[in-house]
């Protein structure tokens, strides 16, 4: 299910904080946009090691990116 925008506030830029339970469903989201699997598919195989290989790649990386947010 695609997150619900909220509208920016005045001092924050167009940039604004995500909830806890935003950043984890955008975090699953891209998982399983860019990889095909669950958000926490993505971090059990990561912790695990088994996408060391993957790891150069931008699909793989754009994940990766976003672990603060699923942590």
């Amino acid at each position: 299910m695609p997150i619900k925008r909220r509208p920016p506030t005045k001092q924050s830029n167009n940039i604004r904080k995500l909830t806890v339970k935003e950043g984890h469903e955008l975090f699953d989201q891209q998982a399983r946009a860019n990889l095909s699997m669950s958000g926490a598919e993505f971090i059990s195989a990561y912790d695990a090691g088994k996408l060391d290989d993957r790891l150069e790649e931008s699909t793989t990386m754009r994940v990766v990116m976003l672990l603060p947010l699923a942590r």
